[in-house]
């Protein structure tokens, strides 16, 4: 009995960069939070795609210690703490913000 296997990669790499600068103004415990976007690569396979994106929020103070509760862009105040509703974050997030994966034919 033959047994063969065909296994494929897709193997694709973007760079981007991005920069953040927090000011401790208050000199207060400060912390950086960014978004990352995963999502499953093939049903069943346990295999994921992370994306870095260029959202970010400084937190400071007692917030510093407390990741924002909104996904990017759906914030609806400053601090993250109080969100739109997914449909309105939607509209709201600039198309230059995606982070495309090249298309691959």
């Amino acid at each position: 009995m033959i047994t063969s296997e065909v296994s494929n990669t897709l193997s694709s790499s973007v760079t981007r960069t991005c920069v953040a600068t927090c000011p401790n103004q208050h000199q207060q415990q400060v912390a950086l939070y960014q978004w990352f976007s995963e999502s499953d690569n093939v049903q069943g396979s346990g295999s994921k795609t992370s994306v870095a994106t260029c959202y970010y929020q400084c937190r400071s103070g007692d917030l510093a210690l407390n990741p924002p509760k909104c996904p990017a862009g759906a914030c609806k105040d400053a601090n993250c703490e109080e969100c739109y509703p997914w449909e309105k974050a939607k509209e709201l997030i600039p198309a230059a913000a995606h982070f495309p994966l090249p298309k691959v034919d």
